[in-house]
């Protein structure tokens, strides 16, 4: 029947399951460090009830980890993710582009790339696991917040209606703030609310009084006096970003308040709110409120002082976190 894929491909890392594995410090287990999308186990029952024949590919270099986590995914009582796939060739996971991966399954099952749907949450660039794998002829779905019931059956309608080597994108919502990428520590310090104050000695913060502003984690690190954070005993993991959040990501947002000469403060005040020296700040200071960490990370390419960002509206859902 050509209104059904032969072949059922689905990516891992935020397709299946969350977190991504390289987030990760050690072997994860499922329902403790990894918890599977709710929907995307509802996909994966339907296709042990309906005899599809799953397979699954993965790019990630926690390899060993991944094929653990393959046992303990459980479909039913009898079905675990790994059964699911039967044949070690349908497990497909090693860093490689993923048109390796589908090239392997085809060799292995003799099914047309025309006969294949594959479901992944990368779309293009670096890592366009979908637009790399359309090219070899498969539908591909994009799957940006995991696999999903509507994504499931906007697949298989564009199958159905003989859609083939493209790739079938969701349109995600966008909203554009304003942003500042700061460097590592002080972004955590921020967002995980041991921070209240930001130093310049400009006026950046001047022109966004009283608006929410995005914070991108940068690549660099700034140089901490960790005698002044063992002195107001700032804890270590406040100082670490949480799993999901990377450098080079938009992490979260925070409100900022007014902007005023840092003499209107004590030299204590500027200590525990800036975290570094009345010295070392500099001359203006900015009340910095309500910080909260995006449930997840958004890459996003940095700019100097303030910019104006894009990112997904969902990301501002009552579900972010403060932390």
């Amino acid at each position: 029947d050509n209104m059904i894929p032969k072949l059922f491909v689905f990516d891992l890392d935020a397709t299946i399951w969350m977190p991504e594995l390289y987030t990760l410090r050690r072997a994860p287990k499922i329902g403790k460090e990894i918890h599977i999308i709710p929907e995307a186990l509802t996909v994966l029952q339907e296709c042990e009830r309906e005899g599809f024949k799953v397979a699954v590919a993965s790019r990630t270099n926690k390899g060993a980890w991944a094929r653990q986590l393959l046992k303990q995914v459980k479909i039913s009582e009898t079905t675990t993710l790994e059964s699911l796939c039967g044949d070690p060739d349908m497990i497909q996971i090693f860093p490689a582009d993923k048109q390796e991966h589908l090239k392997n399954l085809q060799q292995a099952t003799n099914i047309p790339y025309s006969e294949c749907i594959f479901f992944d949450d990368a779309l293009s660039g670096r890592y366009g696991n979908c637009e790399r794998v359309a090219k070899l002829g498969c539908l591909s779905i994009h799957t940006p917040d995991g696999l999903t019931i509507e994504r499931w059956r906007t697949g298989l309608d564009a199958f159905a209606n003989g859609k083939r080597g493209i790739v079938i994108q969701v349109q995600i919502p966008q909203i554009t703030l304003p942003c500042i990428s700061m460097a590592m520590p002080f972004a955590a310090l921020l967002l995980n609310g041991e921070k209240s104050l930001e130093s310049r000695n400009a006026p950046i913060f001047k022109d966004i009084a009283k608006q929410q502003c995005l914070i991108r984690v940068g690549h660099k690190d700034w140089k901490y006096d960790q005698k002044l954070f063992d002195k107001l005993n700032i804890p270590k993991k406040a100082l670490e970003l949480p799993r999901g959040i990377r450098r080079g990501d938009i992490a979260g947002i925070c409100h900022v308040g007014e902007t005023m000469p840092k003499t209107q403060l004590s030299d204590d005040d500027i200590e525990r709110q800036v975290l570094v020296s009345f010295q070392a700040s500099g001359k203006l200071i900015t009340h910095i409120s309500n910080s909260k960490w995006f449930s997840k990370g958004h890459k996003s390419p940095g700019k100097p002082g303030i910019y104006f960002a894009q990112v997904p509206t969902h990301l501002l859902s009552p579900h972010v976190s403060s932390r």
